[in-house]
């Protein structure tokens, strides 16, 4: 009924749109995609908005979940006006979700996607995606991960996934192991134990693709993995490009292996904002921390990034664990995974 409500409230503005959203249906049929349940348009819609929004945009996925992914471009690209009741309505969602201080008014989430508008090519950026033997999916697809439900508001537009196409495992079979790019030994040699043990007994390693802590999960997953996806990378910037280069072999290995996912499309960098929001006291990559049930922060230098990882953990109901001791016993032989 909200989005119904947000819907009636769009003023016209006379740009006709229905030439755009039959060149992108046109576009999404010859990329073999009409076998997803989502519709064409807002496929093509949700893809737009990727490029659009950053990750985490409280104001970008308010008007997503108020007025629909196709409805949100047309307002956002402003080929129609957004009336008072749509801007009271994201108002209160984004007070409800906690986001409020950072919360400028719609205006000026207009004036800060625009800069992007001309960059929008999602025709392109799923040609890349089929080209790489890779997808897009979005809520409600069979392949969307039912967890991220548990987002609300955060849940992400969409997920671009390079990787072969099979079901992802539940939250009851994915663990995520992560900390930091400057890891001490200890903290490598506990991931390499807890990774390969977890692997071998069906569970998938989720993890973020960067050196140190995430790419020993990633290695020892690899090593050890029984399931179908032993191992998931996700991705800060576009999952056409790995980074960093030097884990190059590594990221092709889990994508052959399993999977690599990201919510930025093809050809986005990773910047230093989108690392920042991952790992900073106000924000941790909700598709990192939901995908998983359990959250395992393994030992790392004091400049790591747990404070906010242990909040956002908190707030999503999730269990998080950070071995601070010794996981050997007294004849140094390793404890086993519980």
């Amino acid at each position: 009924m909200r989005e119904q409500d947000a819907r009636s409230d769009v003023k016209e503005t006379g740009v006709d749109t229905e030439q755009f959203v039959a060149k992108e249906q046109v576009a999404v049929t010859e990329q073999g995609m009409t076998k997803a349940t989502g519709t064409d348009a807002e496929r093509l819609a949700r893809a737009a908005l990727s490029r659009l929004m950053e990750p985490q945009d409280t104001a970008g996925l308010a008007l997503v979940q108020l007025a629909g992914a196709t409805e949100a471009l047309r307002i956002a690209t402003g080929q129609v006006a957004a009336g008072p009741d749509l801007e009271r309505g994201m108002t209160s969602l984004v007070a409800d979700s906690g986001a409020a201080t950072s919360w400028a008014g719609l205006a000026a989430a207009l004036k800060r996607w625009q800069p992007r508008l001309p960059d929008l090519a999602p025709e392109r950026d799923l040609a890349t995606m089929a080209r790489l033997g890779g997808r897009l999916i979005i809520p409600g697809d069979e392949l969307w991960p039912a967890q991220l439900a548990d987002l609300g508001i955060q849940e992400p537009i969409c997920l671009w996934w390079r990787g072969q196409e099979q079901p992802l495992p539940g939250a009851e079979k994915c663990i995520a192991l992560v900390g930091s790019r400057d890891s001490t030994s200890y903290g490598a040699a506990v991931t390499g134990d807890m990774a390969y043990s977890l692997a071998q007994r069906g569970f998938t390693v989720v993890s973020g693709g960067a050196y140190g802590i995430d790419a020993h999960a990633h290695r020892a997953a690899l090593a050890g993995g029984s399931s179908a996806v032993p191992t998931i990378a996700v991705m800060a910037g576009g999952v056409d490009r790995f980074y960093p280069s030097g884990n190059d072999d590594l990221l092709r290995a889990v994508a052959n292996q399993g999977a690599v996912l990201a919510e930025v499309p093809p050809g986005s960098a990773p910047t230093r904002y989108r690392f920042l929001i991952r790992t900073t006291e106000g924000g941790l990559d909700p598709v990192l921390l939901r995908l998983p049930n359990r959250e395992f922060v393994s030992r790392s230098r004091p400049a790591g990034s747990g404070p906010g990882r242990r909040r956002r953990t908190r707030e999503t109901g999730r269990y998080r664990r950070c071995p601070s001791t010794s996981t050997t016993d007294r004849e140094g032989s390793p404890r086993p995974v519980q």
